[in-house]
């Protein structure tokens, strides 16, 4: 199968003439081009709508979301189905009204006689004066505990 000039025949043993192997291959390349396009994509949509929904805050009946939790950023103190919000004085006592909570035995009504435990209102509004892990201290900006300051557990502040 050779022709004058002693070159190889550019047919195969079919008669067809055979195309150069990166012809071959382009429609194959094409093809894993275009899934691999396809499951980069399908992995950015999945990571838009899962990163969306996690930083969608749970809100309640009433249309509350959680706010941005920075120093200085103003605030509201909520616990959903509560009427009042326990705010304690230092870290420590924030560690014992926890533990209080918990237990159920009467020392919660301790804490808050001895005054290192204040009660504010659902809903009272406060201003973020420092983070903790798991803590947030703030300042009562309105009501009748306003200028107070103290610990609350970060997921009470919305």
């Amino acid at each position: 199968m050779f022709n004058e000039t002693q070159q190889p025949d550019d047919r195969d043993s079919t008669g067809r003439e055979e195309q150069p192997s990166r012809l071959k291959s382009w429609p194959r390349k094409r093809w894993i081009t275009l899934s691999l396009l396809g499951l980069v994509i399908g992995a950015v949509i999945i990571v838009f709508y899962v990163t969306r929904g996690a930083s969608k805050n749970v809100s309640d009946s009433i249309g509350k979301t959680r706010a941005a939790q920075s120093v200085g950023n103003e605030v509201r103190l909520y616990i959903k189905g509560r009427d009042t919000i326990m705010v304690a004085a230092d870290e420590k006592t924030l560690d014992q009204l926890i533990t209080a909570i918990s237990a159920r035995n009467g020392e919660l009504e301790a804490l808050i006689q001895s005054g290192r435990v204040l009660t504010v209102p659902n809903g009272t509004r406060a201003r973020i004066v420092e983070k903790g892990y798991g803590k947030t201290k703030v300042r009562i900006i309105e009501g009748d505990k306003i200028l107070s300051e103290g610990w609350v557990p970060e997921l009470w502040v919305w």
